[in-house]
């Protein structure tokens, strides 16, 4: 997966991006008033924090905006030290640095409430951990805001997606040399049940950047049912958007008429039992699972 994601964003960029397709030129103005998901990312104190919002666009390809923080004496710093080019980008604009020392919460919090403005914000994605004061100021204004855990739970499926929607050139960038430093920092870690994550601790540098989008992408994923059937190019032709129904609902189907037929078991008189067994533990699902594979939408999704 780095070595996807390198090759496209990183030091192969000039390479490979107008093979595969991701770079485009295009910025806020031409995605105005489109709906999007921002997604942000915080540091504890003094480094890097980053607010990236993800378009799904009418064209079937996913759009992305990056907004990345540092504050002056970081960004001084990580030019003396590491010879990474953050005055640079400052002066050009592809990132945005604080006048304090260290996070500054009401720059972020008036630069979230300005994409509201030219956005169609649908939700905007917090990690639980250290953003309890934006959160809390962004509801007091009435600002809906979503809680998201950085586990291997919630970030390996859109960190496989990522990959997939990057393979497949579904999703576009429009360049930002800070983002393009990011992604070429990411090492991923991956547990026994082959989950995966963008791993902070192992990862050579920040990655604050492409850990937004990943989870900005979940919540596409689990909060509004964006992407969930994204595919790349096949020989039939199909909209990227076409949602299918999700199997586990018949399986839900299925344990729930396996448990009615527990509990009629268990309580209904003995003499009855043999045939309890039979008709509510094995005909009864199976009943069910036959009529919700014959219907549209056997569980219906709440919005």
């Amino acid at each position: 997966f780095p070595v996807t994601i390198r090759a496209i964003y990183g030091d192969f960029e000039d390479c490979f991006h107008v093979r595969v397709g991701l770079f485009e030129n295009y910025n806020e103005d031409d995605l105005r008033g489109q709906e999007c998901i921002a997604a942000c990312d915080l540091a504890s104190v003094g480094d890097t924090n980053s607010i990236t919002l993800v378009f799904r666009c009418e064209d079937e390809k996913i759009r992305m905006l990056n907004y990345i923080f540092i504050p002056e004496e970081t960004k001084n710093k990580k030019y003396e030290l590491d010879s990474i080019d953050f005055p640079e980008w400052v002066r050009n604009g592809d990132v945005i640095q604080f006048t304090t020392k260290s996070r500054d919460d009401e720059a972020i919090v008036m630069k979230l409430l300005e994409i509201k403005q030219k956005f169609k914000l649908k939700s905007i994605v917090f990690d639980r951990w250290q953003s309890e004061d934006i959160v809390h100021q962004l509801e007091s204004i009435g600002v809906d805001c979503v809680g998201f855990g950085q586990g291997y739970k919630d970030m390996s499926y859109p960190t496989k997606k990522l990959e997939e929607f990057v393979m497949n050139g579904i999703l576009k960038h429009n360049g930002n040399p800070c983002f393009r430093w990011q992604i070429s920092n990411i090492m991923i870690s991956r547990d026994a049940a082959d989950n995966i994550k963008i791993d902070k601790a192992k990862s050579s540098e920040k990655v604050d950047g492409p850990v937004s989008l990943v989870t900005a992408l979940a919540c596409g994923f689990k909060q509004l049912s964006w992407f969930s059937k994204i595919r790349g190019p096949t020989s039939v032709k199909r909209s990227a958007f076409t949602l299918e129904n999700d199997p586990r609902s018949y399986e839900v189907l299925g344990v729930m008429g396996a448990y009615m037929g527990a509990l009629m078991h268990w309580f209904v008189d003995v003499s009855v039992r043999f045939v309890s067994s039979g008709v509510f533990s094995g005909l009864l699902p199976g009943l069910l699972v036959t009529y919700a594979r014959n219907h549209d939408h056997p569980i219906r999704d709440w919005e």
